[in-house]
């Protein structure tokens, strides 16, 4: 363990160091400049930066990074864009450019097009990304539907039936942050400055030292010509010697950042129990109600009763993974929302009509809510607002006060306690209106059916 003052010593020169770097230096050309790769011709831009990408994402390409970057990759998407809890396994995805989506029969129709990129474990899951570096979408003002909505209508893809996969599937429109979003709405929209930031810089700054060379090389060359691509240039400070800065101060950045991950990932398994003890404190209890953490992210809370299994609706406390179940909840991510909350200090709550439900109940319960949205919005805190996303229909964000705790899992529980009090507990009109919605919903889908 690194002694104390040394620590803060090396902490507060990179502390110090970092601030002064204020000056961006003159730049030497990208690649894309060197081999003058006309960057006023999207068509040219878009193949260089798909093939790059592509090959970085793939983790059978000899780059020898493995699965890491396909990884970051997908837990860098978009709320509206991340893949769920059932589909986080790479191990047989595949990787391909100019994939070919179509109506109807492959061979016989000529109603196809080809989408940028394509990840996806066939028969699984699968993403499609459609890249755009100026112009919009082709027949966006003529007639017909746009590249983006005859994507998501189209019924094939790379010659398989989209009936075949087990999930729905994930859509992503890559496009400069002054051009329009995509068309479809079923399209999640993504800046190429969100992709640089939060996946091409994260990446480097916690990968690149583990990594060859050429490869981190390429990938600070991708993020560049991006920058170059889209207008961002001028924008962009002196990585490099910000990089410099984390590898001269890597061991004390790495010690205490250690420490704190250990301490968090013990808070993953012990937030439930920390509640409780916190409720107790004040004569409270959680008699109908149920905590639980998913796959060392999602914390699900729920009432006793919006988790039941699809085959005898019997109500269950946990997932048993060889029953169907369809449940709702109050989500709080974690993992995915752990810079939010420990760097904006705000906590993040989502009301979850969860993906592993099937797709039928999904959309009954979504029109149930949309329905009655105007009497849910009435019941809503401050805090809290209508989305009307299928998956994600409330959001709430609350302040983590750091100030007022002990410590950051102290703030964490604090807040956590005080939305849900908001949301759920002490909320009944909202909360029984949910469960109306839910038991409606379960005996249209599946007291109705044949199972």
């Amino acid at each position: 363990m690194t002694d104390r003052a040394d620590l803060d010593r090396k902490l507060d020169d990179l502390r110090r160091r970092w601030e002064a770097i204020t000056d961006v230096p003159d730049e030497p050309l990208s690649t894309i400049q060197v081999v003058e790769y006309s960057l006023g011709a999207q068509k040219k831009a878009e193949v260089y930066v798909n093939r790059l990408l592509g090959y970085l994402l793939d983790p059978d390409a000899p780059h020898g990074m493995g699965k890491a970057c396909l990884e970051a990759f997908l837990a860098s998407l978009p709320d509206e864009c991340a893949l769920d809890e059932p589909l986080h396994d790479v191990s047989n995805v595949e990787v391909a450019e100019q994939v070919r989506v179509a109506y109807g029969d492959e061979a016989k129709s000529d109603r196809y097009g080809e989408v940028d990129l394509v990840v996806q474990i066939p028969g699984e899951w699968f993403l499609l990304v459609e890249l755009k570096f100026s112009a919009g979408e082709n027949n966006l003002d003529g007639e017909g539907l746009s590249q983006t909505e005859f994507y998501h209508e189209a019924s094939r893809l790379d010659g398989r039936p989209e009936e075949t996969y087990v999930a729905d599937g994930e859509y992503l429109y890559l496009h400069p942050a002054d051009e329009s979003p995509a068309r479809s709405e079923h399209f999640a929209n993504w800046t190429w400055s969100d992709l640089t930031e939060t996946f091409l810089d994260t990446f480097l700054v916690d990968h690149g030292p583990r990594f060859p060379q050429r490869t981190v090389t390429q990938i600070r060359e991708l993020r560049d010509d991006i920058r170059e691509i889209t207008g961002m240039s001028e924008r962009q400070q002196n990585e490099d010697e910000k990089i410099g800065l984390y590898l001269e101060h890597y061991d004390a950045i790495r010690d205490v950042s250690e420490t704190f991950d250990e301490h968090w990932q013990r808070f993953i398994d012990e937030w439930p129990e920390r509640l409780r003890q916190s409720l107790e404190e004040t004569g409270d209890s959680l008699d109908d109600w149920h905590l639980r953490t998913r796959s060392g992210d999602w914390g699900h809370v729920f009432a006793h009763g919006w988790w039941r299994r699809t085959d005898d609706l019997a109500p269950i406390p946990d997932r048993i993974d060889d029953v169907g179940d369809a449940r709702i909840g109050w989500v709080h991510r974690l993992e995915r929302n752990r810079e939010d909350a420990v760097g904006d200090r705000t906590l993040k709550l989502q009301l979850r009509n969860c993906g592993s439900n099937d797709g039928v109940f999904i959309d009954a319960f979504h029109t149930r809510a949309t329905d009655k949205r105007q009497q849910l919005e009435a019941r809503l805190p401050t805090a809290a607002e209508w989305t009307g996303n299928k998956r994600r229909m409330i959001t709430a964000t609350y302040d983590i006060e750091l100030e007022r705790h002990g410590d950051i899992f102290e703030a964490y529980i604090a807040a956590l306690e005080g939305a849900l009090r908001e949301l759920a507990w002490y909320n009944e009109a909202l909360s029984e209106q949910l469960t109306d919605l839910y038991e409606a919903a379960v005996k249209e889908v599946y007291r109705s059916s044949d199972r």
